[in-house]
């Protein structure tokens, strides 16, 4: 949550979360800063007061899979190659992007 007001800063969230971040490592958790939640329901929920706002939320815990196999089927930390995500110069085209 961050505190409603002109003054504060962006970055005092920021910290607050890197700070949680290393102290969660330094203690063997994981963790996950997200924002796809209703903001309303968990400020309602909470009674969050209306000069708060909520912002963000981190998950912390640990990973039910050792870290250098991939969590899901199909998914992986392997990096693309630029040729895979990149569209070819105009006039080069190999046919994957070719216009309708």
């Amino acid at each position: 949550m961050t505190r409603v007001s002109t003054t504060q800063t962006c970055g005092t969230m920021g910290q607050a979360v890197a700070h949680m971040t290393i102290q969660g490592l330094s203690i063997g958790l994981h963790s996950h800063q997200f924002r796809a939640f209703d903001r309303a329901a968990v400020a309602h929920e909470f009674d969050v007061p209306p000069h708060w706002e909520v912002t963000s939320m981190t998950a912390f815990g640990t990973a039910a899979h050792p870290p250098e196999t991939p969590a899901f089927p199909g998914t992986s930390r392997e990096r693309a190659t630029v040729d895979e995500i990149v569209w070819p110069p105009r006039g080069r085209d190999s046919g994957r992007h070719a216009a309708p």
